[in-house]
């Protein structure tokens, strides 16, 4: 380390000769990558502006010790060892809660499906058996479709797609067509498959590869392949996994600096060889990582971008304790029908039944999107009477606690302009530098945790 006098300012500078990376970010694409990065580089600084790491694995408590997730819940393994002998450490998950898989429901035309992850075409009632011969006439799926509706209606025909995929898919992103969404939209939210048929036919059908990949095994069968354990703590919410890494963070050396944000990204040609904090201390760079929106990156470097940044939704954030039990045993379930407010609802009860049982407090957390800033009190009221229309919890339930939480502009629409943006936005940033890597949702091709895992350590981890 060594003092320099700068603009009249002692700047501190990291790193030295020594080989430094410098991860932003500090949720979970963050985390892992720092971890990686330790056993190539004599340094690593993972920076949060946060005041602590995790992003949407953390968790808070209130003062009657109720645990809420502000997003993410499970952490899975991957079936890839070296990854999850990091993210599931044995020593310390031992005494977690362990599931084959989530017991996920959905809630679609009035009726809450337990255990059932994709929507029962059957639910559409009459037009069922002309939407099932549509959709066993489309045996051929390709890779280029020109937005979502015609994507949905080449794999699962006209009717399945505007009785099941418009109504639903048109609440979660606010949008009035499908063909505003690009293809693959659908994929974010647990609607990649439908049910048809009944199990033994599912069963049987689901051999052939093009009826597979769109059609869903009924909840009385499952394979006997493909599980991935999923870890949930008997005590606490997913943040105790934050506390962890951040215990192996440390243990590795590597030096996280929460509640500090990049003012400058110093830079000769396309080489990044420093950081400039927004307190002005430097930090020394020989390879950047970027988990968090590029916009930060190009105002950081003095990067022109001239690109409309995509649309974004409100996330608000219900957390409740109440009295009873709740009459569903899943662990979470997708509120696909547009007559009912919430997005997603966890049932924390089902997650740590030991600890409802003995406290008497079930703890429910339910998710709103929304194209503008909803109102506390009246969003309040409606998400409580469409727990109870759905059948969630009992009507005489007394609310006990509840704590709501906005997320302005927290999720973005899958419309044309996100797809366009993000693309250049790609493209622009790894043009512009030899040695930054894009990690977490800055890839396209990956959304959902194990996919993030995977990508980071087939750069990082061999």
């Amino acid at each position: 380390m060594q003092l320099l006098m700068d603009n009249a300012l002692f700047i501190l500078i990291r790193g030295g000769d020594m080989s430094s990376a410098v991860v932003i970010g500090g949720g979970i694409a963050g985390i892992y990558s720092a971890i990686l990065l330790k056993k190539r580089y004599e340094s690593v600084f993972l920076i949060e502006k946060e005041q602590e790491l995790g992003g949407l694995l953390r968790s808070f408590h209130n003062e009657g010790n109720d645990w809420f997730d502000y997003g993410t819940h499970f952490i899975a393994e991957t079936n890839i060892k070296d990854i999850d002998e990091v993210i599931v450490d044995k020593s310390w998950t031992k005494g977690w809660r362990k599931f084959d898989s989530e017991k996920v429901g959905n809630f679609f035309n009035g009726v809450l499906n337990e255990g059932e992850a994709f929507v029962d075409a059957k639910g559409i009632g009459a037009n069922y058996y002309r939407g099932l011969n549509e959709f066993l006439e489309k045996t051929y799926i390709n890779d280029t479709y020109t937005d979502s509706e015609d994507q949905l209606e080449n794999t699962f025909g006209q009717t399945f797609t505007q009785e099941i995929f418009k109504p639903s898919l048109c609440k979660i992103f606010c949008v009035d067509s499908l063909a505003e969404l690009v293809a693959g939209a659908n994929l974010l939210f647990g609607m990649k498959r439908i049910k048809v048929l009944n199990s033994k036919a599912s069963k049987l059908i689901k051999t052939l590869p093009t009826y597979d990949a769109k059609m869903s095994y009924h909840a009385d069968y499952s394979p006997s392949k493909g599980y991935r354990t999923h870890f949930y703590p008997k005590v606490g919410g997913v943040g105790v996994w934050v506390d962890q890494m951040r215990i192996k963070l440390d243990a590795l050396g590597v030096t996280v600096l929460c509640g500090r944000s990049v003012k400058k990204i110093g830079h000769k040609g396309r080489v990044i060889n420093r950081i400039v904090m927004d307190n002005d201390e430097v930090i020394d760079c020989d390879n950047l990582v970027w988990t968090i929106p590029l916009v930060f990156l190009f105002r950081a470097a003095g990067i022109e971008c001239s690109t409309v940044g995509p649309r974004l939704l409100n996330t608000t954030l219900l957390h409740f304790t109440f009295d009873s039990k709740p009459l569903s045993d899943d662990h979470y379930f997708y509120c696909y029908d547009p007559s009912f407010l919430p997005f997603r609802v966890t049932l924390y009860s089902n997650l740590q039944p030991e600890v409802s049982q003995s406290s008497g407090r079930h703890r429910v957390t339910v998710e709103v999107l929304s194209s503008g800033v909803l109102d506390a009190e009246k969003t309040c009221a409606v998400v409580i009477m469409d727990l109870i229309k759905m059948k969630v919890i009992p009507s005489n339930s007394k609310v006990l606690y509840q704590k709501i939480m906005s997320i302005p502009n927290g999720f973005p629409v899958m419309d044309h302009s996100y797809a366009k943006s993000f693309e250049f936005q790609s493209h622009l940033a790894i043009n512009s530098f030899k040695n930054l890597s894009l990690q977490g949702k800055n890839n396209t091709r990956d959304w959902f945790m194990a996919d993030v895992l995977k990508s980071i350590y087939h750069e990082f981890g061999r």
